[in-house]
């Protein structure tokens, strides 16, 4: 026990023991928090700023005031933009350089709104998308994933204490009655083999989806990966719906406030097609500001970008009636309506699946546990002569 080099293993075993013990709770701790508390610094300041334009007090002393009564990360966020619009940068640009964890589309927005005169509609549209994706967080389908990971990380957990403890005293038994264990040894290890596969895939998919939903988009164009990823959540069932219903939201609402400060269509479209919005419907934005430039009517332009045949009816009517604001307006509800239905919709369906799929697999592993009992009883009936 004196032994210097024993010494040092057990200190290190044990050091190892303490960091385990406290540092992979505290780092599931900041990894499962992250989200929330990222959610809630971007609440926290656009709500400041959307307060300081509304009461019409100047941005840099506004925000440097504000600062002062938030929490550390949402101060330094407000009193980094505060300096930079004291120097003479605009709004967006100072979001995009000290406000990291800012959306894309909420600067995006913000631009827009500079670019239109429409800052106060601009950042009031801004609030309201961060208000309602903050009450979806609200809903189960927060984090499906990470459920999923939760159970069957457990149930491998129980699974793996079978295979190392009930599992070799059936196999004693069966040898001991001379019953073939290989058909049950199979199924068995089949069973755990698709329950660790499924863990591996979840513990897989984890880091890629938190990269996916938290990567900083390039503006105003996105990287080759940003739009390769754009591309599968257009092209996937149900996530698809609720990205149309999501960018055609933000589009109208900004050709909303666009056409107010007294742009024209085609002008109202060009700025909304600069939102940072999935890029398989801002091209389709794009090419309607293009169709609109050669002089081609509202609905007929809307048909040939293909932005849906309840678009390209309201902008019709839009135009005919010569009230395009309040078209773009119910255009604007309509999808935000859609997104919301869409959203209740795989919130809702995403649980019950998740457990039903589990739920197979634990039935199997049980199935597979106590199918070759019939083949023991008979065996022992058979060596008592009964």
């Amino acid at each position: 026990m004196n032994d210097p080099l024993e010494i040092v293993k057990m200190f290190a075993i044990a050091l190892l023991i303490a960091v385990t013990v406290v540092g992979v709770p505290y780092a599931a701790f900041q990894l499962i928090t992250f989200p929330v508390r990222r959610q809630a610094t971007i609440q926290l300041v656009i709500a400041q700023i959307s307060a300081t334009i509304r009461q019409h007090i100047p941005l840099a002393t506004g925000l440097a005031i504000a600062a002062q009564s938030e929490p550390a990360r949402a101060r330094r966020r407000l009193t980094a933009m505060s300096k930079l619009i004291a120097k003479g940068k605009k709004l967006s640009d100072a979001m995009r350089e000290a406000f990291p964890e800012c959306p894309g589309l909420l600067i995006s927005l913000v631009n827009a709104g500079e670019r239109s005169g429409q800052l106060p509609a601009a950042v009031q549209q801004a609030e309201r998308y961060v208000q309602d994706h903050s009450r979806h967080r609200e809903a189960p389908f927060e984090s499906p994933l990470a459920y999923a990971l939760v159970v069957v990380c457990a149930t491998a957990t129980v699974a793996t204490m079978v295979m190392i403890v009930i599992v070799p005293k059936f196999e004693e038994i069966f040898h001991d009655f001379g019953v073939d264990c290989d058909p049950f040894c199979a199924n068995l290890h089949l069973a755990f083999n698709i329950l660790f596969g499924a863990l591996l895939v979840l513990l897989a998919l984890l880091p890629i989806s938190m990269w996916a939903k938290f990567k900083t988009r390039k503006t105003p164009v996105p990287g080759v990966v940003t739009r390769w990823i754009d591309w599968l959540r257009w092209h996937t069932p149900g996530l698809s719906k609720m990205e149309l219903g999501h960018g055609m939201s933000s589009a109208f609402g900004t050709m909303e406030f666009c056409l107010n400060s007294g742009m024209n269509l085609h002008e109202a479209v060009h700025v909304a097609s600069g939102l940072d919005i999935n890029w398989q419907l801002r091209q389709k934005i794009q090419r309607l500001s293009d169709e609109l430039a050669n002089g081609t009517d509202a609905g007929k332009a809307a048909r040939q970008a293909d932005i849906g045949g309840i678009a390209a009816t309201v902008l019709a009517a839009g135009a005919r009636q010569h009230n395009l604001a309040n078209a773009v307006r119910f255009a604007a509800d309509y999808y935000g309506g859609l997104l919301s239905r869409w959203w209740m919709f795989v919130s809702n369906i995403i649980w019950p699946v998740c457990t039903l799929l589990l739920a197979c697999i634990v039935g199997f592993f049980v199935y597979s546990l106590f199918q070759p009992l019939g083949l023991l009883i008979d065996a022992t009936l058979t060596s008592t002569g009964l």
